[in-house]
């Protein structure tokens, strides 16, 4: 999503389900929801842990467009951490070491019950935005409570001054906001491909060698 290819493909959808929890990509969807008038149905999970056991919690799902609140007034990404990731700092160990404990980026729970619940949500808000029963088309975020089984609706706007709705809407690429980069770990992996496909060749011609050896 925030290389090139990624992102090239991402602006041919109608509508994009978002399943990152980084911020540098959501900023670039929000970019794509408000600049380039794609929906983003988006969703976020959030676990309360206390001395190792389950204290609560809680999921929601909304949908990122115009007249709807963006992804950063609905605080789904913190836009000071976005340059960090772009520099490559989340794939620094020594970086993720010295971030708090509870920070998303070292918590590791298991949040696969609450992962398909907020899938569900997901694709709740996407047929209420595309069928509108009875005219109904935006019913606001969806905020499921885990341990009191409340589900609350929020219906809030974007903050007064908020660039992505109140300026870049429809702006496309006039919005002169380039969000795509090499992603470092894009580059650790496609080191690694080269390595292993180099490896293999080796392995190849050596095997090839000894064959002909043999034959």
């Amino acid at each position: 999503m925030v290389e090139d290819q990624g992102w090239l493909a991402a602006l041919d959808c109608d509508a994009i389900f978002s399943c990152v929890d980084r911020p540098w990509p959501r900023a670039a969807l929000n970019l794509a929801a408000f600049a380039h008038l794609i929906p983003v149905v988006d969703g976020g999970i959030t676990v309360n842990v206390a001395h190792g056991r389950l204290r609560g919690a809680d999921w929601k799902a909304h949908i990122a467009a115009p007249s709807r609140r963006c992804l950063e007034c609905a605080g789904q990404y913190d836009p000071s951490l976005v340059q960090a990731e772009r520099e490559g700092r989340f794939e620094d160990p020594t970086y993720i070491r010295g971030l708090p404990t509870d920070h998303p980026l070292r918590r590791n729970e298991n949040v696969f019950a609450f992962s398909a619940a907020t899938a569900s949500l997901e694709v709740l808000q996407f047929l209420s935005m595309t069928l509108a029963p009875n005219g109904i088309a935006d019913t606001g975020a969806q905020n499921q409570h885990f341990t009191t089984g409340r589900l609350d609706i929020d219906q809030r706007s974007c903050r007064q001054g908020c660039p992505y709705s109140e300026q870049l809407v429809a702006r496309g690429e006039d919005a002169a906001i380039v969000p795509t980069a090499r992603h470092a770990a894009g580059e650790d992996e496609r080191r690694n491909r080269a390595c292993q496909r180099t490896t293999r060749v080796r392995l190849e011609r050596r095997l090839r060698s000894v064959l002909d050896r043999i034959a």
